[in-house]
């Protein structure tokens, strides 16, 4: 099951009505959608797009410590996930567990995204799509054309002006 889809069957499951979902994915806690929305909106997280219509906010691991207060501070009910896509304690089908969860006041968002239009992370959003050699090199090239950079390229090779 992809990240996403986990994500999603844990903002669905009925004990999660009404909480912030935190996952904890390597050296990140993280929000998606409504989550995502709301660390933005209520903590001021900065937000990315993760994918077409849908907002993610990160907090470091070692952060998590002064946004867990602001979050009680913000009457915020939170449910705090360990993800592993390798399996929780060795167990393969067990890619979450819950580590706590704090009952403060219910929250709710229903949008998956801000207006991403008006969004300024929408035009830098993560691309899903990996870029072939030619596109990266035509990326390259149209930044120091951009920059009006002379490097040296291999074999003493000079490109831009």
């Amino acid at each position: 099951m992809s990240f996403k889809k986990i994500v999603e069957k844990l903002q669905n499951a009925e004990e999660n009505k009404g909480f912030l979902i935190l996952i904890r994915c390597g050296v990140f806690f993280t929000g998606v959608g409504k989550d995502a929305i709301i660390l933005t909106e209520k903590l001021g997280i900065t937000n990315v797009c993760f994918a077409e219509g849908v907002c993610k906010s990160s907090i470091p691991v070692c952060r998590i410590d002064k946004i867990l207060p602001k979050i009680i501070s913000n009457d915020i009910s939170v449910a705090i996930y360990e993800y592993n896509p390798k399996g929780i304690e060795g167990k393969k089908g067990e890619k979450y567990e819950l580590l706590r969860r704090i009952v403060m006041s219910p929250v709710e968002e229903t949008r998956a995204c801000l207006e991403c239009e008006k969004c300024m992370y929408y035009k830098s959003r993560i691309k899903t799509n990996i870029a072939s050699t030619e596109e990266i090199i035509k990326g390259i090239d149209s930044i120091l054309e951009e920059k009006h950079a002379t490097i040296k390229i291999g074999n003493n090779k000079k490109a831009g002006n």
